[in-house]
């Protein structure tokens, strides 16, 4: 709209503005412009031309000068355009078999994403600007629309200077646009630009850069109702200096008027808004299953007694059982053949312990001479590092309780693997954290360890006691590894004997040291972070005596150990509490158990051992190696004879797939004399250790336990429901027995305050007791968050002075005090604000015949964080001999399944080659380093699913507008940009309505054809290529027209068809299939488009056309000649019976029909007219409704937005079934 546009009506002024920016926007042509502007102006055109010739004249100039520069800005726009057993569950594998079997043999569809998403870039600067102030194409600066009432606002004053050219500051001639721009901006910038709202929506407003701009142009920014602000420049006289402002106003005035036009200065921060992305909430179940029980109380264990015969501490234990027992085995390590392989006597555990002890104190040295005259390494306090392989248990207890002697803390760890082992650089820096620098080894794992210089003299030992076993590596021969510190080697045999007079240090022998680190344990954090957890003395003493309370341990008892001796239940109950009790322990090495499964039931049943303590892993495969023997019926096998078990622990018995190995162990050696009160699952953690231990009581005649069936739908969120145990949505669970002696354990909520649970609601078990650690190594922060927890009552108030920790481990409390686990905080996906387990996940994946696929059941599941939401991924590895197809055919099995058993979508299932994925020392696969190997771009599957369509419901919300806030659009897309955030809207130009009348008479689809045929008979439509690049067939719009109404004249003959009656449409994608589509339409019936059955494939293909014939409620099926036999043929008899399809008609087979179609079809706009039916990756059918106004509309959108004419050929390769390609 130009100036002399000013008297025109407020409404004829809308309307050229609309009008001017469809031009800017490309939504019509130049041509299209001038003659709808014409179209407007011709009324008040002979007025104008009688009241003011000359101004008409003046402004006829400016005009032409907008007409220029928006062509070129549009011009501009067009350019910028381990095994299986861990997850075993015969359930779990009946329910996943009849959730697949709900989806039947039908394909699993591609499903394709249709996006109508305009982006539409806001040219808001001029082509000069454009040159170093750009914005990106997805972002729009929010408008700023204004109200009737302020439109009609107009000043006087305005009013009488509004013609007035504000007088421009000149540029010095020096000075280039981006050094002015920059220099000047924090004065004014292009960001500080307010509108004035007491304007009229055709008022310019002066842009107060432009004086350092340019100094040929002035620009003027336009605020307007519906569209961003749209910069206009308007060429001026290059002499600036010779124009004077108009006479009727002073110049004095002019400068009043021009500052008074300038929005004042606001605050920084009232230039920017929080654009942070707003996504769209999951709608909230209103069904879902919440809480209802009362707050559960904490449940305390028994009181801890503590034996007056008992050892005050570990080194009086050692001592005492040393002197009392000397002889007695205290650790045997067996072999093959179950026999005593090596032996470690109480005497030898003292007299080496000490000898430890003084050489760590004394003897610690680097390597050189004059070693005595140089200062020891360690002393009293000092961390170091044991590193012995899991096969060697004799000189791991021996390096540990020499440590306790010296009173230097221990942390044990794994032997590292290679250089760049991924665990043991993040074990290195801890190392480095804690101040580690001496490691201590044995002498067979040092020769093991990757060196840099081979020479044998510098790796061998010597075993005289005068050479000094230590090494370095400092241009020394073992290789330092990638994130550990400089470390000494210490081995810890063939050492120097303590002099006769050498004691303990004053520091351990202190009775005030209770409070001192004893050793540290690593622990693993969710991020994949490695932190230290410290325990001291006393909680390593009162640990140690409550596991024997519990337990029962006694010295005559005989102990089986076949789990890791270095940490966690094998550390605590073969070794501390043996040590402190006097027990014998068995230890079974892990190659061993590997070789042979069943051996450590051999040992069991020859030393009668009445303690064993193993894992579910080693269950399982010691029932399977028992029924290979028990097949092959060898004579050399010994009976097994499991009655002396008095407790078998159960390490991972809180993993909740335990219980099947459980189950089935105790069904196959309860005739082996195994009791079932003899299985005792128990519940630990690093930061709490020990939690709970379902245990016999003699006293009792009754051995309490329980399990339950629950639904995994509710546990999903946090509540606890009981289910049919053949449910396919149930998880049943087993207890891990009650609260150990001196223990509180309550349940807490795992979001938000520490508040206690309901009953019946799932929370993070914390636990209260003396014998638990208080903080991780030097993290207080995070030690506070975990190691100091008060949970809160239903007042909001602490429920006591007790300092609670948290375990990791979420479940809750049963009756009778019975504590259950139903997973972990590590392995918690929550997803669209439901809780999934890991674990679950990866069993309900297994369930789907993963011999086939998975190689060695090396699956992972985790979540990674996708539009402020978890998303749930599935990384396995693939076999060798598997081909794709089966791959791929596997993962949209999986799918189905995760989808029906815990109604969740899978992000992206990703096969990686056998034998990459990362690998724990124990052999399973590490969910940290997987996790982050994929956000890194280094995991490099071979094949991957992604599926977000099926599970990202949260996208992005349009932008609310805040017409209240005086911040102009310049200001909040500055402030995005400094921000670094993005514009989550896009948004296209409006589609008015067309009030001419053939627009309104054209309204349905089907009368555009007709119309079409009598406009352009000729034109051709559609054409149709084959695989050779040639054109098979094609059709006009007369021809369309004709074969349209033959096939709706033969579908009248042959059934009495009613209005809104369905008809399915059975055809490949060719012209006969628009026929029939407009066909339909002509008579008011409506169309519901099928992909055909696969002549090789009739099996998985043609129970999915009858579901949606079935589902559409289709009263006849049009088709070819070719499908029409298919349907008939004796392979697709055996699937369907031919009488349950209905009417179907062959449209190659027309009769001639003479007669005219003349049918009254009254419809409205808002019916019905074809129905969109697409199948998901999931195999989920959805039927969407499309009514005639949508389809107008749709189509509409996209004429203009791909600039659609007659004369333009549109190439389609989607199958037009349903989405855009049924649209397009």
């Amino acid at each position: 709209m130009t100036e002399s546009d000013t008297w025109l009506p407020i409404d004829i002024q809308q309307k050229l503005q609309e009008l001017e920016l469809e031009l800017a926007e490309g939504d019509i042509t130049q041509k299209g412009f001038e003659k709808k502007r014409a179209k407007l102006l011709e009324p008040y055109r002979k007025q104008q031309q009688q009241t003011d010739d000359s101004r008409s004249n003046e402004n006829s100039a400016i005009v032409t000068s907008n007409h220029k520069h928006p062509k070129s800005r549009i011009q501009c726009r067009r350019q910028k355009h381990d095994g299986y057993n861990r997850y075993h569950s015969d359930v779990r594998q009946e329910a996943v078999k009849q959730a697949l079997e709900q989806y039947g043999n039908k394909p699993i569809t591609s499903s394709k994403r249709i996006s109508n998403t305009q982006q539409i870039s806001a040219d808001l600067s001029s082509d000069d600007e454009s040159l170093t102030y750009t914005t990106d194409d997805h972002q729009s600066p929010v408008q700023q629309p204004k109200t009737i009432e302020q439109q009609q606002q107009l000043p006087e004053l305005e009013t009488l200077i509004k013609n007035i050219p504000a007088p421009s500051l000149p540029l010095p001639v020096t000075s280039s646009f981006l050094s002015d721009f920059i220099h000047r901006g924090q004065e004014a910038s292009l960001s500080s630009v307010q509108p004035d709202l007491t304007r009229s929506a055709g008022a310019r407003y002066r842009d107060p850069n432009s004086d350092y701009i340019n100094n040929n142009y002035q620009h003027y920014v336009m605020y307007e109702e519906r569209s961003p602000a749209v910069i206009q420049q308007i060429n001026q006289n290059t002499n600036i200096g010779e124009r004077k402002p108009s006479t009727r106003v002073s110049s004095k005035i002019l400068a009043l008027v021009n500052t008074l036009k300038r929005p004042k200065r606001k605050e920084l921060h009232e230039f920017f808004e929080d654009n942070e992305e707003e996504l769209a909430m999951p709608p909230i179940d209103p069904l879902s299953p919440k809480p209802e029980g009362g707050i559960s109380v904490p449940s305390c264990g028994e009181q801890l007694v503590v034996s007056s015969q008992w050892s005050k501490n570990f080194i009086q234990a050692i001592n005492q059982h040393g002197t009392n027992q000397g002889r007695n085995n205290f650790l045997v390590v067996l072999d093959e053949q179950g026999k005593a392989a090596n032996t470690l006597t109480f005497m030898k555990l003292m007299t080496r312990s000490q000898k430890i002890a003084y050489n760590l104190l004394n003897k610690v040295h680097c390597q050189g001479s004059g070693s005595n005259s140089r200062e020891n390494l360690l002393k009293s306090g000092d961390r170091v590092a044991l590193v012995y392989p899991n096969s060697d248990p004799i000189s791991f207890i021996c390096a540990f309780y020499g440590c306790i002697m010296a009173g230097i803390v221990p942390l044990p760890v794994d032997v590292p693997l290679a250089r760049r082992d991924w665990l043991s650089q993040r074990i290195g820096i801890l190392l480095g954290q804690l101040g580690v620098k001496v490691a201590l080894t044995s002498d067979s794992c040092y020769r093991q360890l990757p060196k840099t210089n081979l020479n044998p003299a510098s790796t061998t030992h010597s075993s005289t006691p005068t050479t000094t076993s230590v090494h370095h590596s400092h241009h020394g021969d073992i290789l330092s590894f990638k994130g550990w510190p400089s470390i000494v080697w210490f081995v810890t045999e063939h050492l120097h004997k303590p002099p006769r007079d050498w004691t303990l240090p004053l520091l351990v022998q202190d009775s005030n040291n209770r409070n001192n680190p004893a050793y540290i344990e690593y622990s693993s954090l969710k991020d994949g972070g490695v932190v230290g957890v410290t325990i001291t003395h006393e909680q390593l003493l009162v640990h140690s005596q409550t596991l024997i309370n519990a337990c029962k341990y006694t010295s005559s008892d005989i102990c089986l150990c076949c789990v890791d001796f270095k940490r966690e239940v094998g550390l605590w109950h073969g070794v501390h509490a043996s040590v402190l009790c006097g027990m014998q322990v068995l230890f079974v090495p892990c190659s061993l158990l590997k070789a042979s499964p069943s051996s450590w039931l051999l040992a069991a049943s020859k030393h009668r051992v009445t303690v064993g303590i193993v894992k579910s892993r080693d269950m399982h495969w010691a029932v399977l190696s028992s029924r290979e023997s028990n097949s092959s019926s060898s004579k050399d096998t010994p009976p097994i004879n499991l009655s002396s078990l008095r407790i078998l622990l159960i390490g991972d018995g809180s993993n909740p797939w335990s219980i099947t190995s459980v189950d089935t162990f105790l069904s196959t050696f309860h005739s082996k004399g195994l009791r079932q009160d003899a299985l005792c699952p128990c519940s630990y953690s690093s930061e709490t250790l020990t939690l709970s231990i379902r245990r016999y009581d003699r006293q009792s005649t009754s051995h309490q336990c329980g399990r339950g069936i629950l639904s995994m739908q509710a546990l999903s969120y946090g509540v606890v429901r009981v289910d049919q145990d053949n449910s396919l949505t149930s998880l049943t669970i087993q207890d891990v027995g009650h609260v150990l002696p001196g223990s509180i354990i309550g349940i807490v909520k795992i979001d938000g305050p520490t508040s206690l649970c309901q009953t019946d609601e799932i929370g993070e078990i914390v636990i209260s007791s003396k014998a638990t650690p208080s903080s991780y190594w030097s993290l207080p922060g995070l030690s506070q968050n975990v190691f100091k927890v008060c949970p809160l009552g239903s007042d909001e108030r602490p429920i006591g002075t007790q300092e609670f920790v948290r375990s990791g481990l979420l479940g809750f409390l049963g009756p009778g005090g019975l504590l259950f686990v139903t997973g972990s905080r590590d392995g918690l996906m929550q997803v669209g604000g439901r809780k999934h387990n890991s674990d679950d996940i990866i069993a309900t994946a297994l369930a789907v015949e993963p011999i086939k696929v998975v190689y060695r059941a090396r699956i992972v599941a985790f979540s990674i964080r996708v539009l402020k939401d978890e998303r749930i991924i599935i990384v396995a590895e693939q076999r060798p001999d598997i081909a794709e197809d089966e791959c791929f055919q596997w993962m949209s099995r999986v799918l189905q399944a995760v989808d029906t058993i815990h109604q969740v979508g899978i992000y992206c299932l990703a096969f990686v080659t056998a034998n990459t994925l990362p690998k724990n020392h124990s052999g399973t696969i590490h969910v940290h380093e997987t996790r982050r190997r994929l956000l890194d771009g280094n995991l490099h599957p071979c094949s991957v699913l992604m599926c977000p369509h099926s599970c990202i419901l949260n996208l992005p919300k349009p932008r609310e507008h805040h017409p209240e806030r005086e911040v102009g659009p310049g200001a909040i897309l500055a402030g995005t940009i400094i921000q670094g955030m993005r514009l989550a809207e896009a948004k296209g130009a409006d589609l008015h309505d067309d009030e001419m009348d053939a627009a309104r008479k054209l309204q349905f689809v089907d009368d555009i054809l007709k119309w079409r045929a009598t406009t352009t008979p000729d034109h051709l439509l559609y054409s149709v290529i084959n695989a050779k690049g040639q054109e098979s067939a094609k059709i006009s719009c007369l021809a369309l027209h004709k074969r349209s109404e033959r096939i709706a004249l033969a579908m009248l003959d042959r059934l009495d068809l009613k209005p809104n009656d369905h008809i399915a449409l059975l055809y490949p994608p060719c012209v006969e299939l628009v026929s029939a589509f407009y066909a339909c339409l002509y008579i008011g019936v409506i169309p519901v488009a099928i992909r055909p059955p696969h002549s090789q494939n009739l099996s998985n293909t043609l129970p999915t056309v009858k579901m949606i014939v079935e589902l559409s409620h289709s009263k006849m099926i049009l088709t070819n000649g070719t499908i029409a036999k298919l349907l008939r043929c004796k392979e697709a008899s055996t699937l369907i019976d031919p009488k349950l399809w209905p009417l179907i008609i062959d449209t190659d087979e027309l009769p001639k029909n003479k007669k005219v179609l003349n049918v009254e079809n009254r419809r409205k706009t808002d019916q019905l007219c074809y129905l969109d039916f697409s199948i998901s990756t999931t195999g989920t059918l959805t039927g969407v409704k499309i009514t005639y106004n949508a389809v107008a509309n749709v189509c509409r959108s996209i004429k203009l937005s791909c600039e659609l004419y007659p004369s333009r050929e549109l190439v389609l390769c989607l199958d037009p079934y349903n989405g855009l390609g049924l649209v397009l």
